[in-house]
């Protein structure tokens, strides 16, 4: 009788610690975890809270819009064209690489970045432009091909948000030699606006007319059109040119293009537009975002 009551003592005794316990553990996390609706009148406040109440609508911020060739031009988070992420560093040294950024032909300040070279294998050290928009990058002396390069986000967004790079600007550089006693030639940078393409739906049905319209570029005499079809083999999706012989579809010095009045049909498929602005010495000023667009069976 009294081995059987000793029993019990224990067994409630270790039940009670062990329902207290899982007390003491529900308090705790009840206390560390928000559990997505408010509690009482400090939730009601505000009290405890990191949250700011903004009486204004803030600013809109646009981001850095990238480069007329993406292997040229890589974000800090995101990679574009080949893998970057296990590229090595050069050390700074006896030489340097020198070159400068402009934003619509004004100097940019506070462009933080850095170069790809030798086949894209390196990453040099990061440069800052200055009050001139120069940058000068150190490196060890010898011989070099600038392959591409990579912006901060960070400063892209704020100093060049709504631009892209401009198409005419050379996407790599063969060679340039670097000694301790003269730099290297690396990029000159030239940012700019890209043309505004207006008036792309989402959808078209067959038979419907399909009208682009975009705002006129300062300095452009003619605009070409190019177009892409998204097509389908093996698994595998790519971009395709609606015409082989050339790389646009037409020229013209209009804002404006109708695919019908100009006899082009499109069969049912996703398709991408863009607008090229050529000056009058027939080079390429800047572009227009690519846009998509889909033309749907009946």
């Amino acid at each position: 009788m009294d081995k059987n009551f000793s029993k019990g003592l224990l067994i409630g005794t270790v039940v009670a610690v062990i329902g207290g316990l899982v007390l003491i553990l529900i308090l705790v996390f009840s206390l560390l975890v928000p559990w997505g609706f408010e509690r009482g009148p400090e939730a009601a406040s505000g009290k405890g809270k990191a949250e700011e109440h903004v009486v204004r609508v803030p600013p809109t911020r646009q981001r850095y819009l990238g480069a007329y060739h993406d292997i040229c031009y890589i974000r800090l988070e995101i990679p574009y064209g080949i893998p970057y992420k296990g590229l090595s560093v050069l050390d700074p040294g006896d030489g340097r690489i020198e070159g400068a950024a402009y934003v619509n032909g004004v100097p940019v300040k506070g462009l933080r970045l850095r170069l790809v070279v030798n086949g894209a294998s390196y990453y040099t050290e990061w440069a800052t432009t200055d009050e001139l928009g120069r940058y000068v990058i150190r490196v060890p002396t010898g011989d070099y091909a600038i392959n591409g390069f990579q912006l901060d986000s960070d400063s892209a967004d704020e100093l060049l948000g709504g631009k892209i790079n401009d198409p005419s600007v050379p996407c790599d550089i063969e060679s340039t030699k670097v000694t301790p006693e003269r730099p290297g030639a690396g990029f000159t940078f030239r940012f700019v606006d890209p043309v505004a393409l207006d008036g792309v739906k989402r959808r078209y049905k067959p038979g419907e007319e399909i009208v682009f319209t975009w705002a006129h570029y300062p300095g452009a005499a003619v605009y070409r059109l190019s177009m892409n079809k998204r097509v389908q083999r093996g698994g595998s999706a790519y971009w395709h040119p609606v015409f082989l012989m050339r790389p646009w579809i037409l020229e013209t010095d209009l804002t404006r293009v109708s695919l019908a009045e100009e006899g082009i049909s499109l069969s049912p498929a996703t398709y991408q537009v863009e607008i090229h602005a050529l000056n009058k010495a027939g080079e390429v000023i800047s572009q227009s975002l690519k846009r998509e667009f889909e033309v749907v069976p009946d």
